[in-house]
């Protein structure tokens, strides 16, 4: 049970705004905004399936992104440097195709 806490870190808030929707049926999120609460040792699948679920987009279809910077599927937030458990993350953007 401690390994696991130790495993999945603190916990962070994220804060997203759809940035870009290019298609139509998308349209409707633009600039709106997304709050998931996750632990630093998850990763960004997680994030991303988690933002699919509460706009009802498929996964395949989001892209997200902190700052310029894409963040890649394989990663956990704990390898993203610009991620921090210390505020509420507000500096994310997702992409809608």
């Amino acid at each position: 049970d401690k390994l696991c806490m130790e495993m999945r870190g603190d916990e962070v808030h994220l804060q997203f705004t759809v940035t870009r929707a290019e298609s139509e049926d998308v349209q409707k999120f633009l600039n709106t905004q997304h709050y998931v609460e996750m632990f630093m040792g998850e990763d960004v699948v997680k994030a991303k399936h988690l933002l699919s679920q509460q706009m009802g987009v498929d996964y395949n279809r989001i892209q997200l992104y902190v700052g310029k910077k894409l963040m890649l599927d394989p990663l956990t937030l704990s390898d993203i440097p610009e991620v921090s458990p210390d505020m509420v993350m507000e500096n994310l953007r997702i992409e809608l195709n």
